[in-house]
């Protein structure tokens, strides 16, 4: 968005001026000031904000599992702008009780579409993954169907999505490992295989370094 200037001048005063102000349309863009907040419980007010860049200027509204919040004597909404398409805005929790854990949502919106921005607000000193089940459950269908692997000794530990990525899985790392090393590959918890230092890569190269001494005491030397 910006003003643009037009000058006319032949030498001979006045000059002649024209401006133009062109406005961009565009959908509105939310920016969470902070993914997770923290707050003890029965904190007096917390504020979490998010910033909100669109035009023309959006209608905001926070939510939190799945209702609209209203100015009460648990929530108060504020905004300001910054400039003449960005605005901040704030949503102050009042008196933090155990049921106001949870994902809020930042839903702006005007004539060219709608985002939204989410801040999980938790306890001081939890885990964000402990709050998964607030808000209407909404977090925690993100780990549905997923299961853990316990680390082996060499490779990073992984999460696998279903049975099927376990088979997939299971072939790729066959494939990888070369077919004169069998003992590289150790069955652990259900047979995926995982990596362990072997002893035949040290043998081999033990034995390639005699060799190459033997071939060196051959040589002639001046």
């Amino acid at each position: 968005m910006s003003e643009y200037l037009c000058v006319a001048s032949n030498g001979i005063p006045p000059d002649e001026s024209w401006s133009i102000k062109l406005h961009v349309l565009f959908e509105p863009i939310v920016i969470p000031q902070s993914m997770v907040a923290e707050a003890p419980l029965n904190a007096l007010v917390v504020r979490i904000a998010c910033t909100v860049e669109a035009w023309p200027r959006p209608n905001i509204v926070w939510m939190f599992g799945g209702q609209t919040l209203h100015d009460s004597s648990r929530y108060a909404t504020e905004q300001s702008i910054s400039d003449r398409y960005k605005s901040v805005h704030v949503l102050e929790i009042r008196n933090v009780q155990r049921d106001q854990f949870g994902v809020y949502k930042c839903l702006a919106s005007n004539d060219y579409g709608s985002h939204f921005g989410e801040i999980r607000l938790i306890g001081s000193g939890a885990n964000p993954d402990d709050e998964a089940g607030d808000a209407g459950g909404e977090g925690a269908e993100a780990l549905e169907g997923w299961h853990w692997l316990p680390p082996s000794s060499s490779p990073p530990s992984v999460w696998l999505r279903n049975q099927l990525a376990d088979k997939e899985l299971r072939r790729s790392v066959s494939r990888e490992v070369p077919t004169h090393f069998p003992d590289l590959l150790e069955p652990f918890n259900g047979g995926i295989p995982s990596l362990t230092p072997p002893n035949a890569p040290w043998t081999l190269f033990t034995s390639s370094a005699l060799s190459l001494l033997s071939l060196l005491t051959l040589l002639p030397f001046s």
